[in-house]
């Protein structure tokens, strides 16, 4: 790999100046819960695609703790199985970048509350940097619950300098508390220890290419300023749905649900994203501010209309599929909902009176997440004097699969009759784009750590507000021991356009 460190920069993007400061510092990065899936899956598969891409810094040093007792040998063989040269398709090549890359990759076993076993991290640490001044990079990729073990583990290891803590880098995964209260204590016990400038909590969502260019296409497209509000929006939908169940995550997920699972954090994020103002800027700081803004506008509305579902065995594909509380570890009375369908206003004045629905669901007919932007019906049409008024106009934003923008006008059909036609003007990325291959989330938002752009993470207000806007939804569906409806898995139920 040559020195040099390139694609630095989130929004702001570009080489140059941002990345030039990395070429001659040594970056080790350290994920706890480093032989679980998200580590083996999702973390050293996009370190690899950054490495592979010659992205990192020349001097970087990649360590995996967990509480599993694991060789070198075996934990390397066991990330290798998930590493792809996507980037560097050629067999020798790929052979090559592999065995590179593995060398970089260390393995420490210990426990999360022992004090030696963070001292045995530090000591490794310093054993392949040579001992010269380094930037840590810790990344969480564990339960809530043990953060402060961890963060207090590494303050309080005897062979650690404050100089090396004050460069050191925190990376969370969500979920940041169970509500506002949790969350709120779980943000103070770690700045009381890290400042918040060291900490870069994910929303992976916002690493996907289509969510960073919601940003692009509000605002460098002057055509959809004008039609961008009240005046032409008659509803804006956020969908997300998977169908898949739980499989693997049914402990966590029975505490949590869908909604604060995936509409925290992963849709109020698009929906800030898809209303606010323009920033000043892209800096970090201007668009948190933005977006702080839209959320402190938002509330949840009509929340006895708030629907909440529960997948149901049922043939799906010409197989059997169980039921929520058929799998594993999920008690049979449980009321978690795997779906939940919510609606939202927006109090000011590009937005008062456009309902914001966002809908989320498990043990759905098909996997997609995307924005439906639709606009008002022409009123007064010259058509509709002769019966054929025009449908109203949608903007749908495909976030995945198939990434895309789809723009649903009315067209004539050809022949002698006047007849209306729906069709889309289609931007696929796959064909706009020559079929480039996209980055993963985690590979935009892990070089993003690595530069110290901030702009794709989730700050502590962000966090506080966007659990203010669901703290109602959540106690009413507690206090009113709202039972989910109960779907077959695989279906199409509950029709979001109700």
């Amino acid at each position: 790999m040559s020195g040099n460190v390139k694609g630095c920069g989130g929004y702001s993007g570009g080489d140059g100046e941002q990345s030039a400061q990395h070429i001659n510092k040594t970056v080790n990065i350290v994920v706890f819960g480093g032989s679980g899936d998200l580590a083996q899956k999702k973390i050293f598969p996009a370190l690899f695609s950054l490495f592979c891409r010659n992205y990192l810094p020349q001097n970087i040093n990649f360590f995996a703790f967990a509480r599993t007792s694991l060789s070198q040998e075996a934990f390397r063989k066991k990330i290798s199985s998930s590493l792809t040269c996507r980037y560097s398709p050629e067999q020798s090549h790929c052979k090559i970048l592999v065995h590179e890359f593995l060398e970089r990759c260390h393995y420490v076993s210990g426990q999360y509350d022992s004090g030696k076993s963070y001292d045995e991290i530090y000591a490794a640490i310093k054993a392949v940097s040579g001992g010269m001044p380094s930037e840590n990079i810790f990344y969480f990729a564990v339960p809530s619950n043990v953060y402060m073990e961890i963060a207090s583990g590494l303050i309080c290891a005897e062979n650690i300098c404050e100089k090396e803590l004050a460069n050191s880098k925190l990376v969370l995964e969500k979920p940041f508390g169970r509500d506002r209260h949790s969350s709120d204590l779980l943000t103070e016990a770690l700045t009381g220890v890290f400042d918040e400038k060291q900490i870069y909590r994910i929303d992976h969502y916002l690493g996907k290419e289509m969510v960073q260019n919601l940003l692009v296409l509000r605002f460098a497209n002057l055509f959809l300023e004008p039609l961008w509000s009240k005046q032409y929006i008659e509803k804006v939908e956020i969908v997300w749905e998977e169908n898949a169940g739980v499989f693997g995550r049914s402990k966590y997920f029975d505490d949590y649900g869908i909604i604060r699972d995936v509409i925290q954090n992963h849709l109020l994020q698009i929906l800030a994203l898809t209303a606010m103002e323009e920033p000043a800027s892209l800096s970090a700081e201007d668009i948190r501010c933005r977006k702080v803004e839209l959320l402190n506008s938002v509330k949840a509305t009509l929340l006895d209309k708030t629907l909440t579902g529960q997948y149901g065995n049922a043939v799906y594909k010409g197989v059997m599929v169980s039921g929520y509380t058929d799998e594993q570890a999920i008690p049979d009375d449980s009321q978690t909902p795997t779906f939940a369908r919510i609606n939202f206003e927006i109090d000011n004045d590009r937005w008062h009176g456009v309902p914001f629905v966002i809908s989320a669901g498990k043990g759905m007919n098909k996997s997609v997440t995307e924005v439906r932007v639709k606009l008002k019906a022409k009123g007064n049409s010259m058509f509709c004097s002769i019966g054929k008024c025009p449908e109203p106009n949608e903007l749908v934003i495909r976030i995945q699969p198939n990434e895309g923008f789809h723009f649903k006008i009315t067209t004539k059909s050809p022949g002698d009759k006047l007849n209306f036609a729906i069709k889309d003007l289609d931007l696929s990325y796959i064909r706009a784009f020559n079929n480039s291959v996209l980055p993963e989330a985690y590979e935009t938002l892990l070089l993003d750590v690595i530069c110290g752009n901030k702009e794709l993470f989730i700050s502590s207000d962000e966090l506080q507000v966007s659990w203010d806007i669901l703290m109602p939804v959540l106690r009413y569906l507690e206090e009113h021991k709202v039972k989910p409806e109960t779907y077959p898995f695989g279906t199409v139920f509950p029709d979001s356009s109700k």
